[in-house]
């Protein structure tokens, strides 16, 4: 196996099993916190500024584990299927992803401005606020089930043939 570059390394590991743990932990949240914001408008202004930062974190741990494991996946041989399914699912996560922090937080944005402005509202913003409603409630629900699925697909691809690895996992190769 070739050696990873110095520009994804930490520590002398790779960065990729390391940034993914802030992607697994914020994309979940950010979606869930979505999902909240838009369901109870009674928490909106309590969630404004957690959510704004929970999303922001989530979409760049989303883009550095993306780049990372870019990296990381030409360091390793060619031709692992554990590899390419975990990879091709986590571009789909990573479109979710973008479609999720970008259309919470225009919606954010647009409420933000609700408040701060409501009598010079302009009337764009009530359709900008309906698309990013809809938008985000769709991607947050598909970024619940994508990171699952890239997780385990990901956990596969890192441990499907090490001594722990059971014969049937091993075998599916």
């Amino acid at each position: 196996m070739p050696e990873p570059t110095i520009a994804f390394m930490i520590l002398g590991l790779p960065a990729h099993p390391l940034i993914v743990h802030g992607a697994v932990v914020g994309i979940p949240l950010a979606a869930l916190g979505t999902l909240a914001y838009v369901a109870r408008p009674s928490l909106r202004a309590r969630l404004w500024w957690p959510l704004v930062i929970t999303v922001a974190l989530a979409w760049l741990f989303s883009i550095l584990a993306g780049s990372t494991g870019e990296t990381l996946e030409h360091a390793l041989p060619p031709d692992d299927r554990f590899i390419e399914d975990h990879a091709m699912w986590a571009d789909r996560l990573g479109v979710a992803m973008h479609a999720l922090g970008g259309s919470a937080l225009a919606l954010l944005i647009a409420d933000r401005w609700n408040l701060l402005r409501p009598d010079t509202r302009p009337g764009w913003l009530g359709v900008l606020r309906t698309v990013a409603i809809v938008v985000s409630t769709v991607a947050a629900v598909a970024c619940l089930g994508l990171v699952g699925i890239v997780g385990h697909l990901g956990a596969k691809a890192a441990w499907h043939d090490s001594p722990a690895a059971s014969k049937a996992m091993r075998s599916e190769r």
